[in-house]
């Protein structure tokens, strides 16, 4: 009692001794109690603040931040973060991030939950080990989209009307906010308008307008406002780059042209000359693929098969696939079609591409279903790999497989009245990684 009822000229001489053992800088700093913590600023440029609860607070490097954070930059402002799970975040310039997620437990990696929010600007996130662990539960958002998680390294802008995002290593998949798809990590956003980048496009972004319901592949070259690819000072580089370009810079004299299942040189293979991939025939073709600008195989780049005609839809790590601008019609019941030709590329674990025959194609598409199946033979070195994919027919004309049933991975588009179709393929054997495109008639 005798403390409460002190005067006041002893609780000022308390105070003071106080201050004596708590220099005003110790005071001032934010207690450094480690639980709530989920990440430290390793990194400060120009104006960035940190908005917690209602109230505002210039950051500087060291400062810590917590679940619910919002951090903000001027328009000169840079900040990055090193987060508790080893996860790196960049914030460049005019841009507002919210932490509203990150739980991350070594010893219990089902519990470990991811969710950023970027309201404006632009952001790269270099993710931990939380959401390496627990893919389903990380989620990036913006006011009109959902970014999922397929890998490590991407750029995220925003703005009013759009979201695009780049990737520099790993994959994304992009959806619209909107029924089956919130800004939370409830639902599953698993919806026919989502779609994939993978880093293996470095030349594409995905981008996704508020007044459209389906991300579209754009080149960056076409981007005025691209997200840059280009670190800022201060960002590390991707770490995937060395080994990306070493795979994919292989001049183009030193890969064989494909060559005919019967030649002496083509891998050994059971597939009769009949299945053989047919050879091009110079006619109008609505589904087209082309291979990215540093991909070095004889096919036509896809910046060249661009056109006020075409759009880009689908991509793989070495193929984009490109389908006509026109008013979609889809038939009724079922059809049978052609195979009517194809490429595949066998990319070993040295990062060296070796042509793959195909043949055996057939193509079976269900529109009162809205199913299709699919299967081909791949002609890999010592032994020929059976495939096959069984998915939707989305009432876009997408065609996508669904992994629980399919031994590759596809990825398609259907042509008004299934005058064509094609589909972008990919899959895992042990001699590597196989990637490919095909094309289908009536």
């Amino acid at each position: 009692m005798a403390i409460f009822l002190c005067s006041a000229r002893r609780k000022l001489r308390l105070m003071a001794l106080f201050c004596a053992f708590f220099p005003a800088g110790v005071m001032a700093a934010e207690p450094r109690d480690e639980a709530g913590v989920i990440g430290e600023v390793v990194f400060v440029a120009g104006g960035a603040s940190l908005e917690r609860q209602g109230h505002k607070q210039e950051l500087a490097k060291g400062a810590q931040v917590r679940e619910g954070d919002r951090l903000s930059t001027a328009a000169n402002g840079h900040l990055h973060l090193r987060m508790t799970d080893h996860g790196f975040i960049a914030v460049r310039p005019g841009s507002s991030l919210e932490l509203r997620q990150y739980r991350y437990d070594p010893e219990a990696p089902g519990q470990n939950r991811i969710l950023l929010h970027l309201q404006n600007g632009t952001a790269r996130t270099i993710s931990g080990k939380a959401g390496e662990s627990n893919r389903e539960h990380y989620r990036f958002t913006t006011p009109v989209a959902a970014i999922g998680l397929r890998g490590t390294d991407y750029i995220v802008q925003t703005e009013a009307e759009f979201t695009r995002v780049s990737v520099l290593k790993g994959g994304i998949t992009l959806n619209p906010l909107g029924p089956g798809c919130q800004a939370d990590l409830q639902s599953t956003c698993a919806t026919p308008y989502r779609r994939e980048l993978l880093a293996g496009s470095p030349q594409a972004y995905l981008e996704i307008r508020i007044k459209g319901d389906t991300p579209q592949i754009q080149l960056h070259e076409n981007g005025k406002a691209a997200p840059s690819l280009q670190p800022v000072p201060g960002e590390p580089q991707a770490r995937a780059e060395k080994e990306v370009l070493h795979a994919l810079q292989t001049k183009p004299s030193e890969i064989p042209p494909p060559s005919s299942p019967s030649s002496p040189s083509s891998p050994s293979s059971t597939l009769p000359p009949s299945s053989a991939m047919p050879p091009a025939v110079p006619e109008p073709r609505r589904i087209v693929w082309g291979r990215w600008q540093q991909v070095a195989t004889p096919t036509p780049t896809l910046a060249s098969q661009l056109g006020p005609e075409r759009e880009i839809t689908y991509s793989n790590e070495l193929f984009g696939l490109l389908r006509p601008v026109e008013r979609l019609v889809l038939p009724q019941g079922s059809l049978a079609m052609r195979y009517d030709a194809g490429e595949a590329w066998l990319k070993t674990a040295q990062g060296a591409l070796i042509p793959v025959p195909l043949g055996q194609g057939a193509l079976t598409l269900d529109f009162d279903r809205r199913q299709f199946q699919t299967r081909l033979l791949a002609a890999t070195p010592g032994a020929d790999l059976s495939l096959a994919a069984q998915g939707k027919i989305t009432f876009q004309g997408n065609l996508i497989s669904d992994p629980a049933h399919s031994s590759m991975r596809v990825t398609g588009i259907v042509a008004s009245q299934a005058e064509e179709a094609g589909y972008l393929f990919d899959a895992h054997p042990a001699a590597g990684a196989l990637y490919g495109a095909t094309r289908w008639k009536r």
